[in-house]
Parts: C-alpha cells; sequence; structure tokens
C-alpha cells in the first residue's frame, strides 16, 4: 500500500480526501518552534482550513530544537498527515478525517540553523509560534554566539529577529507577530520580557531593541484542544483499509478546538487565517477565555478526581458513564462553578462552554487518567478551586455544598492513599497527621488547616 506523501497527493489518485487538500506550493508564512502533537493538532489545523478557503494561503516550517525524538518517518511523508476527529459535539457523535498539509517542512536546530535564520529573514514570514512547553518559556541569561543555536527557546528566538533585522534594512524590517501556545499565564507579554532582557544582557544595539518594542508583537494566547496523539495499530489499519494510503502518524484529536489571542483589529487583519473557524478568537482581553477554562474544565476536573478515585473510577469517561456521576458534575458546574465566575461573563457563555466541556468529559475515544490530574493536587487547588469557594461564599454567605464535599473527598483520598504522589513537604504533613489523629474525622479537619499545604488555612472556607 502507498505511504501518504506529496507525491502520493500530487496523483489525486483514490479516496477524495487526497483531493481536498490544500496546495502544496504556497510559501511558508509561518515560523514554528516545536513539532509536537498540539501544533499539529491546533495551529496546523486551522493554518490548513484556512488555505483550503484561499484565505490565509501559506504553509509552515517548523523547527525541531530539541534532539530527542525521531522525525524521520513525518520527514519521509513530506510531513503530511491525517488528523482523526474523534468525540461529542452538541451532544452529537464526531467521526471525521481531515488531511493536514500545512507543514511544508521540519528544520532541527542543531544541524539546519543558517536554514532556519533564512526564513526568518524572508519577508513571507510574518507570524511566529511556539509550544516549547512551560519548561520551554524560561528565561536563560546566556551569551549569544553567531551562527550558533542559542540553548534556550527565547535565545533562539531573538537570534532569528536579529538575522531578520540585520537583513532586512535593520530599522525598516518588517516586523513580526508571535504567538506562544504554551499554557502560562500572559505568555506572550511574558516572551516579549525576556526578548527584550537577553537583548541589553548582549549588549545588542539600541537601534535592534526599539525595534523589537515598536515592531514585534507578542500576543497573549490560550489554546484548548486535547490532542492525545498518534492513533493506535487498529485505527491505523482501518484508515489504510478506507483510504487507500498508510500514515504512521495519524492523529487522534477531539472535535473541541479553540484559539483565543490577544490583539485589535490589526492582529485580526494581519493573522488572517484566524477568520477560518469559529475556533479562533482575536479579542483585546483574553481574560475572560481564560477564567473559563481554568474554573469550568480544569476545576471541575480537579474538583472531581478525588470523588471518581475512591468511587474506583480510572478514566474521566469510565465515570461520565455512571449516570449519577454525570448528574452530579452537571450540578457542580450549573449550581456552582458558573455562578461563581465573574459577572462580565454572559449566561450564554457560560452555560454553552459548560456544554462543550460536559460533551468532552463523555469522549470516548480520550483515556483522560483521573490520577493524571490529580498530579500536584495542592497547586491546583490553589490556582483553580479557592478562588471559586470563596467567589460562591462570599455571594451566598455559606460554603458552596458540592465544592465542599469535593474537596474533602480529594483530601481524604490524599489521607488515605498512602501512594498519592506528593512533594516530601506534603508527604511529611500527611504522616504527621496520621500519626496525631488516629479519627478520619479529626485528620481531614486538621489537614484543611495546613497552610504550608494549601498556602492558607481552608477550614474558614469549608466549615459553616
Amino acid at each position: 500500500m502507498a505511504r501518504l506523501s506529496a507525491e502520493l497527493l500530487r496523483r489525486s489518485g483514490g479516496h477524495p480526501i487526497l483531493q481536498e487538500t490544500a496546495p502544496l506550493d504556497l510559501p511558508v508564512r509561518i515560523l514554528q518552534f516545536g513539532t509536537g502533537v498540539l501544533l499539529r493538532g491546533l495551529p496546523a489545523y486551522f493554518v490548513e482550513t484556512a488555505n483550503r478557503q484561499g484565505i490565509f494561503n501559506g504553509r509552515i516550517a517548523a523547527v525541531k530544537s530539541t534532539r530527542t525524538g525521531d522525525i524521520s518517518a513525518l520527514q519521509a511523508q513530506d510531513n503530511l498527515y491525517t488528523l482523526m476527529v474523534r468525540g461529542w459535539q452538541n451532544a452529537k457523535p464526531v467521526a471525521e478525517d481531515f488531511l493536514c498539509t500545512a507543514m511544508q517542512t521540519i528544520m532541527p536546530a542543531a544541524t539546519h540553523w543558517q536554514h532556519i535564520l533564512k526564513r526568518a529573514a524572508n519577508p513571507d514570514t510574518q507570524i511566529v509560534i511556539s509550544n516549547t512547553t512551560e519548561a520551554g518559556l524560561q528565561y536563560l541569561p546566556e551569551k549569544l554566539v553567531p551562527k550558533i543555536a542559542a540553548t534556550s527557546f527565547p535565545g533562539k528566538l531573538l537570534q532569528c529577529l536579529w538575522h531578520r533585522f540585520d537583513c532586512c534594512g535593520r530599522a525598516r524590517a518588517p516586523g513580526m507577530i508571535i504567538l506562544p501556545t504554551e499554557l502560562v499565564s500572559d505568555n506572550g507579554y511574558l516572551l516579549h520580557g525576556f526578548l527584550l532582557t537577553l537583548a541589553r544582557h548582549n549588549d545588542m544595539p539600541g537601534s535592534f531593541i526599539s525595534w523589537i518594542e515598536k515592531k514585534v508583537v507578542c500576543c497573549n494566547t490560550l489554546v484548548d484542544r486535547i490532542v492525545p496523539g498518534r492513533v493506535n495499530e487498529v485505527a491505523q489499519q482501518e484508515l489504510s483499509e478506507h483510504y487507500g494510503y498508510e500514515d504512521q502518524h495519524a492523529l487522534l484529536c477531539e472535535p473541541y478546538a479553540l484559539w483565543a489571542i490577544e490583539g485589535d483589529a490589526g492582529i485580526a487583519e494581519q493573522v488572517s487565517f484566524a477568520h477560518c473557524h469559529s475556533g479562533i478568537r482575536i479579542s483585546p482581553d483574553i481574560s475572560m477565555d481564560r477564567e473559563l477554562k481554568l474554573r469550568v474544565l480544569n476545576g471541575t476536573h480537579s474538583f472531581l478526581c478525588g470523588k471518581a478515585m475512591a468511587v474506583g473510577f480510572e478514566t474521566v469517561y469510565e465515570a461520565f458513564q455512571e449516570p449519577s456521576f454525570q448528574a452530579f458534575a452537571r450540578n457542580l458546574i450549573f449550581e456552582e462553578i458558573l455562578p461563581s465566575l465573574p459577572a462580565i461573563i454572559g449566561a450564554g457563555t457560560k452555560n454553552q462552554f459548560a456544554e462543550d466541556v460536559l460533551d468532552r468529559f463523555a469522549n470516548p475515544h480520550i483515556a483522560h487518567a483521573w490520577r493524571s490530574i490529580a498530579a500536584q493536587y495542592p497547586a491546583k487547588v490553589v490556582t483553580r478551586l479557592i478562588p471559586l469557594l470563596k467567589a460562591y461564599r462570599r455571594q451566598r454567605g455559606y460554603p458552596p455544598p458540592i465544592m465542599t464535599a469535593c474537596l474533602c473527598d480529594a483530601m481524604q483520598f490524599i489521607l488515605d492513599d498512602r501512594n498519592f504522589p506528593t512533594d516530601a513537604q506534603t508527604t511529611s504533613i500527611l504522616e504527621a497527621i496520621r500519626s496525631d489523629f488516629p479519627e478520619p474525622e479529626r485528620r481531614l479537619a486538621a489537614l484543611q488547616t495546613k497552610a504550608e499545604i494549601w498556602g492558607e488555612d481552608l477550614s474558614p472556607w469549608l466549615q459553616r
């Protein structure tokens, strides 16, 4: 059976899916740092969609910064792959396949650094996208060396910007729009600050620093789509039999897709692929998008994990096949979480997002483990849950009964399960509580007071 490739598309044989793609001869307009599944399942999906509509008309040149991971098999497919969209949307099953041609090339930084710099200097390249994980979006005070790729992502990006500045008329050089997708609050502001600080650390010219300040726009963004990775062998075989080609890099993703970008009308005009899909939203303030995701999606996960694990459910999907658990989750969201969100978020927006979340939880194709959700639980309580507890109590004058029960369930599970993964300090505190308080009720009450774990004594917020 033929392998998926550019030549296979040019022959336009076989299934219509091979004839529905965007043209392969479009110029590179995006330089992308990262080659992971999220970038292939979200930004590349939107770019491909826009190209098919004749809106953006540009492809992606991806930079592989790390030495780990083999990209040769994907390159052998000319960086083409199938997205298998599976799940639920508006309470209806979705099963769609989407052949993505958005990625033109992958360039390892270790061996193709001069090619990467050349791409950055090309005026056609107008946008940079990144997903280097939270660990990659960090400042490293390194001294940059000409012709050698920097160690950090901000360092590599700064080198690319300098090459563009130096090759394209310095102060007259066209600017760039940077869209970091790392899951860090205010990721654009953070990255822009790193670039300026590193430029000063390297004694780079004031004219270059001024160019970054005026012409390099780093937008805050928020991405949300579950892309578990490559499909299993059974799904690959089904795909091959249906479409008549072999694809070793087919990806599974859920139907839901969100890319919120903070920017004005000028940004919306330049990031033209944003007009192809309702899942891309450009607005002057994306804080409400972040609030919805953090509280309704992530918050619901974190509230429910203790109850789910205590019952014995291993995955979110498994739990949501139980009608009573599903009803409990719906009550948590609609009776307590949504009323605790800022009033500026309209009821229609809240309700639609909540229904989307419940659809996503019921997706049989996504195996999201509760133990993974419970990882680093104390930090998640602080960032996701405590603000909701406080907002509800301030509004009503008493603690939210469902939220309180969920948090107590999680705390009890942590106390009962000695294998629960925690840091050394938390483990020591838990052992002391178990030793000092044999009664479950007193153990739970003691754990609620531990500001060393939760950042404050939670008992006043949990008790009437």
